[in-house]
């Protein structure tokens, strides 16, 4: 609700970001007021670096550097979060390399975590 009457930057409605932003949203009864879309989260957060407004953006967005604060968006006590997936066709084996790589994700994902920084939990690993 403390972004009510904040001039928000945002990607798209189809993008996941903006989907959970605005369910979020419309579950507390809040209309945010959007001012500028753009598929292009650098550009968002130059612009909240230049004052035009607070941008909602993904975690996964690059904001290092850039003069920003960056704080996690709650909803109900809970993190508004999307995670991301390896995804190949069913019908073609796993290359043989795949696990080699989903074992060095989770080793470096149990350290350095998107969210670390910002206090977010550890994320679960599921499917070992």
């Amino acid at each position: 609700k403390e972004l009510q009457a904040e001039r928000l930057l945002a990607a798209p409605e189809t993008s996941t970001s903006r989907m959970l932003f605005e369910s979020a949203c419309h579950e507390s009864g809040v209309h945010p007021r959007f001012v500028l879309e753009s598929h292009d989260y650098n550009s968002l957060v130059a612009l909240a670096a230049a004052d035009q407004g607070i941008a909602i953006i993904p975690s996964t967005a690059r904001t290092n550097g850039r003069g920003v604060f960056v704080r996690p968006i709650f909803h109900q006590a809970n993190v508004l979060a999307t995670w991301v997936a390896i995804v190949w066709n069913r019908r073609r084996a796993a290359p043989p390399h795949l696990q080699a790589f989903i074992d060095c994700a989770i080793s470096q994902l149990r350290t350095n975590f998107p969210g670390r920084g910002l206090g977010l939990p550890q994320p679960e690993v599921h499917g070992q």
